[in-house]
């Protein structure tokens, strides 16, 4: 029932302007480089375990996302990620 779920928020992280952003546990995240060369960088709050990932289709139409390009070069395991819609139908509890 939080008034930001299912929302999606942008934001430009640079070197010129050094911010970084905090992103809670349980949120999705995705991100669009403007370079080849980028460092990202995660501090999770524990030990990553690939078997509990989960996520959501990051070019869903119902999330309308305004990527700056059309051609995206996207993992195939971020290809096969389930709608929001289906998302929210599997975990509906979280």
């Amino acid at each position: 029932n939080s008034k930001t779920f299912g929302k999606t928020f942008k934001i430009i992280l640079s070197e010129k302007n050094n911010l970084s952003l905090y992103i809670p546990e349980g949120f999705a995240h995705a991100y669009f480089s403007y370079h080849k060369t980028n460092i990202i960088y995660y501090k999770l709050t524990n030990y990553y375990k690939p078997s509990f990932e989960g996520g959501i289709n990051l070019l869903d139409k119902d999330l309308k996302i305004n990527w700056p390009k059309k051609k995206l070069i996207i993992s195939n395991k971020d290809k096969d990620l389930p709608s929001f819609e289906k998302f929210c139908s599997i975990y509906r509890y979280l």
